[in-house]
């Protein structure tokens, strides 16, 4: 497809790993009616699951954050905002 090669080098990476995971279920795709749609939602599908897998991943290490801050304060980590936690950690580098 021509149109692929005229595509910004940064986002072609991600074009060619979108198209490829939406491949991976060429059976659904073949069954449907509009096999353009299909693979459209199917990639939309794909980044839904890789940014709830990202979401899972920064609470993750968040909750990690707040233990060791509150484990350093001897506090209990309810109310610790990680992200100012690591600016103030930053700054004083």
């Amino acid at each position: 497809m021509v149109w692929r090669k005229k595509i910004d080098s940064m986002l072609k990476t991600h074009l060619e790993v979108q198209i490829k995971e939406t491949l991976k279920n060429r059976e659904a795709l073949n069954d449907a009616k509009r096999p353009g749609n299909a693979q459209l939602w199917l990639a939309i599908a794909n980044l839904s699951k890789q940014l709830f897998e990202m979401h899972i991943k920064v609470k993750v290490l968040e909750n990690a954050i707040k233990d060791m801050i509150a484990e350093k304060k001897n506090e209990p980590n309810r109310d610790i905002d990680p992200a100012e936690e690591l600016r103030k950690i930053l700054k004083n580098r």
